[in-house]
């Protein structure tokens, strides 16, 4: 059984973040997808947003880019912000 620890990836690469919060887009797909393709192999990343449609998008963009599904990490129903921890991508 592997062991997961959300805030750093097995080679000890800090985890990236994305806070597409600031960017009051309700389709931030672009800046997560500038964000992917700056990440090392292996490496993890944190995404913040608000608003189902953002997270479908994410979800959907990461699924076509043959990501592993994100793990939901917290999601406020009140403001409907969200934050996911998106896997390495698989080799």
């Amino acid at each position: 059984m592997l062991s997961f620890m959300p805030h750093h990836t097995p080679k000890n690469i800090p985890t990236a973040f994305l806070d597409a919060r600031k960017l009051r887009c309700p389709m931030p797909s672009v800046h997560l997808r500038m964000k992917l393709d700056h990440l090392v192999p292996g490496q993890t990343l944190e995404m913040l947003g608000c608003g189902e449609t953002a997270l479908s998008n994410a979800k959907t963009l990461l699924a076509m880019l043959h990501y592993p599904a994100p793990e939901t990490l917290s999601h406020d129903t009140k403001t409907d912000e969200w934050k996911i921890l998106i896997p390495a991508k698989r080799a």
